[in-house]
């Protein structure tokens, strides 16, 4: 089969995508001065973007190849989670099912670009773990979901929404329901994920997890089979960048 083949796929293909939504924002100018209160560049700004980022940048980008994704995330009752929504509704084929949290802001990245050059980023989080009541909630989506997608997908920014005890809470009620579901991990315990059908992550992420330095093939053949030997599941792919 042809990726062109494997990309068309995806028009049938309905999709629930949880994990750690960020709004990704862009201050965009130039620099022709230094300020005379502090060594700092001035950036005169010319242009700002907002953008869905972490799991919703996944979720666009399914429904971008054809997709029909439900997006379960966390986010705050502020100004971030409004325009972050409004850019998930102008999406053909995307469903937000956002929970609210009033105690937590919005993840939100805000980046200043001169030049085509980032100069800095401004991130506001907190990322400790969500309450018990938010994720009675998010559980109780997932499975009022579940038996109308194909799959699952969860995108771990490592944030708080995904505590262990929700992810195999999770991926139990998946299993239970015949879907498969992909993790897109974070951190060094990968045993959070034990049961994913598959985990996907990059030779860093690997590396860190494992404690082997991926040096070879070889070594990345043994990182691998220690990480599916820690998920039990069917499958694991390392990413590796340009190589």
């Amino acid at each position: 089969m042809s990726l062109h083949q494997l990309v068309d796929l995806f028009t049938a293909r309905r999709i629930l995508v949880v994990g750690d939504v960020i709004l990704d924002h862009y201050i965009r100018g130039s620099v022709t001065r230094t300020s005379p209160e502090a060594p700092v560049p001035i950036l005169n700004v010319e242009s700002e973007e907002w953008l869905p980022g972490g799991a919703a940048n996944v979720a666009r980008n399914l429904v971008t190849l054809g997709a029909k994704v439900t997006l379960l995330g966390l986010v705050g009752k502020d100004d971030a989670a409004e325009k972050l929504t409004s850019q998930l509704k102008t999406l053909p084929g995307l469903t937000p099912a956002m929970i609210a949290d009033a105690t937590r802001p919005t993840i939100l990245k805000s980046r200043a670009v001169a030049q085509g050059q980032q100069m800095v980023r401004l991130d506001r989080e907190l990322t400790h773990a969500a309450s018990a009541k938010v994720m009675e909630t998010a559980l109780a989506t997932v499975r009022k979901h579940l038996p109308k997608v194909d799959g699952v997908i969860v995108s771990d920014y490592g944030k708080g929404f995904l505590t262990p005890e929700f992810l195999q809470q999770l991926i139990a009620a998946a299993t239970a329901a015949g879907k498969p579901i992909l993790v897109d991990p974070k951190g060094r315990d990968y045993r959070r994920y034990r049961g994913a059908t598959l985990i996907t992550p990059n030779a860093k992420e690997a590396a860190e997890a494992t404690g082997l330095a991926l040096v070879n093939d070889e070594a990345l053949t043994q990182a691998a089979k220690l990480l599916q030997a820690t998920i039990a599941g069917e499958a694991i792919v390392i990413t590796r960048g340009a190589q």
